[in-house]
């Protein structure tokens, strides 16, 4: 599984207000640095954050920065809650949790938040 304990500790990525990038093309561009970077805890968070955006666009939920994730989570219709319900989960696993994922994990995960922001 994804969310194994790991024995190596990853470094922290220090990242401001992500609601100040208030485009998802910004969110684009920094999540394809991160790809490059090899940084995947970080990409995911940008995945995150561009799934956000898609769901503002569709007016399912509002912006904003005092918001929590399961404020977010609990705005969604009931028919987009389960989806975004495991992302929300992987992200925070990944980025509050600080687990390091492999490439090829981060590829599944990738391909998940890429099909949930097609919807």
């Amino acid at each position: 599984g994804i969310f194994t304990r790991n024995s190596t500790v990853a470094a922290v990525t220090m990242v401001d207000n992500p609601l100040q990038e208030t485009r998802p093309e910004d969110h684009r561009k920094l999540l394809i640095e991160a790809e490059k970077a090899g940084d995947y805890r970080l990409a995911i968070r940008y995945h995150f954050l561009i799934s956000l955006h898609k769901l503002a666009a569709k007016n399912l939920v509002q912006l904003s920065a005092e918001k929590t994730n399961h404020q977010y989570l609990q705005e969604l219709p009931s028919n987009r809650r389960i989806d975004f319900s495991k992302l929300l989960r992987i992200y925070e696993y990944c980025w509050f949790g600080r687990v390091a994922i492999s490439s090829e994990q981060y590829q599944e995960v990738s391909n998940e938040f890429t099909l949930f922001q097609k919807k």
